[in-house]
């Protein structure tokens, strides 16, 4: 987050790619990460649980929640990216009327591993679809 956005760079723009494959615009969602804030202080980091409470607002009222990234995942629904890629997860942080799916973070596909990706930007379509 060194520009003070999440998924910039090359990132990015796989993120804007795998989307536009599945006919979605980056323009369509709202994006952030679970570190909103790097200090709350100067040169102190943040405590977890500030960045989970503005999170979880951010939540409240959204139709479809689309986490990326194993850390993301294991601190709203603890449980592992390995075991939920690509399917809807449930968690204590995740509001009861939103669909919720698991993603590897985009920058997998930096690595050559772009198949669960594709699946789950594949499931969040169909998901919107659905919803819609």
């Amino acid at each position: 987050m060194k520009q003070g956005r999440p998924f910039v760079g090359q990132t990015g723009d796989i993120l804007t790619e795998e989307l536009g494959r599945v006919g979605l615009q980056l323009s369509q969602f709202r994006i952030t990460t679970l570190w909103l804030h790097q200090i709350a202080k100067k040169g102190e980091p943040c405590p977890i649980d500030f960045h989970l409470q503005q999170l979880v607002g951010e939540m409240i009222g959204r139709k479809v929640i689309f986490l990326m990234g194993s850390d993301t995942v294991k601190r709203l629904c603890k449980q592992n990216m390995t075991d939920v890629s690509s399917l809807r997860v449930v968690g204590p942080f995740i509001p009861s009327d939103a669909i919720a799916l698991a993603s590897p973070n985009p920058a997998i596909a930096m690595h050559g591993s772009i198949g669960e990706l594709r699946l789950a930007f594949t499931r969040l379509s169909e998901v919107i679809r659905y919803v819609s």
